[in-house]
């Protein structure tokens, strides 16, 4: 990643710019997951799944030309248009195998990608699930609900699935380790929480956040550097950045947001983080310095964030959908 440059003057850091969107979804709420290589999943309020085959293009000319058959820099790969329900969470295999899609009505299917092929009904839930997150090694997956609630479970067999109490109140958001052996859970009772895998017994646990009443749908997304050695997790409007190992506070991402900051990633390689919020903007920071290197802008919330070795892909809450790709001059605005 490198500060972006406009012919002949360099853009300063703390300039806005404004995005171009282009609809993925119809209007409700929207997430993204991230596969293996180029692949990137979105699902909305529409009970669709869209599946992009993304990938920077280098050249304007490369750039008019795919958008001849695609609405974005890439191209549709699959879509599931057959769910019986709004998608309320959505997870990608770590091989780029299979996608986890959680609904409404309380299903969770899993289906091959990239092919968006259904395979099974894995479970159904007592109360909606918030976020889904599979196991580095994909044999497992982690279920957050709305009651409180997380579950691990096998997934080749659910009947052997591990449910606990794990909040005071909805489960907003989880993730686990990159070594697998911990998994991270945000709750709307303020508390960030680690798990340990085997036996769903708590490592640790801190009041991070503020705390959210029963009837709030914010969803606050957390996330572990790629070396597992910390956890990103939005707090107002900033985000603050915890030792994985205890929870305690180690830096602070402030002076960016005006709102309620809901979504963070780290870069592939931890040296950079994006965040997004209530107030319309996209900050990317310096992961060491803490310093915001750009800031965008977009017309709505955004709801789904994620980052693939070439681009940020972004969804706002009506489901319109941008990307930020890489080229030679840095991260810009290609949708």
């Amino acid at each position: 990643y490198q500060r972006r440059v406009r012919e002949p003057t360099p853009e300063p850091s703390n300039m806005t710019t404004k995005l171009d969107w282009e609809f993925a979804h119809t209007a409700g709420s929207a997430l993204v997951a991230i596969g293996k290589g180029d692949l990137v999943a979105t699902g909305g309020g529409d009970a669709t799944v869209q599946l992009w085959r993304s990938g920077a293009l280098s050249t304007d000319a490369e750039r008019a030309d795919a958008s001849k058959d695609a609405a974005n820099d890439g191209a549709r790969a699959a879509q599931i248009d057959s769910l019986s329900d709004a998608v309320s969470a959505l997870a990608a295999h770590p091989f780029g195998t299979r996608l986890a899609v959680a609904t409404r009505d309380l299903g969770i299917a899993l289906y091959t990608t990239p092919s968006c092929t259904f395979e099974r009904l894995l479970m159904r839930t007592t109360a909606v699930v918030t976020s889904l997150a599979f196991h580095p090694s994909g044999s497992l997956l982690a279920i957050a609900l709305e009651d409180g609630t997380m579950i691990v479970t096998n997934t080749t067999d659910a009947s052997s699935a591990k449910k606990w109490q794990a909040h005071d109140g909805c489960v907003e958001s989880i993730a686990f380790h990159p070594d697998g052996n911990s998994l991270a859970s945000l709750g709307h009772d303020g508390t960030l929480r680690l798990w340990n895998v085997e036996d769903n017994s708590a490592l640790w646990r801190v009041a991070l956040v503020t705390k959210q009443s029963p009837s709030s749908s914010l969803r606050r997304r957390i996330a572990f550097h790629p070396n597992g050695e910390s956890i990103a997790v939005p707090s107002g409007g900033s985000v603050v950045v915890t030792d994985a190992t205890s929870g305690a506070k180690q830096r602070l991402f402030a002076k960016g947001h005006t709102e309620w900051v809901t979504q963070v990633v780290w870069s592939p390689n931890g040296a950079y983080m994006a965040s997004c919020g209530l107030d319309n903007q996209l900050q990317v920071w310096d992961g060491a310095s803490c310093e915001s290197l750009d800031r965008y802008v977009s017309d709505g919330p955004l709801a789904g964030l994620a980052w693939t070795a070439n681009q940020l892909t972004l969804l706002t809450d009506d489901g319109q959908n941008c990307v930020l790709a890489r080229r030679n001059s840095g991260i810009n605005a290609v949708c």
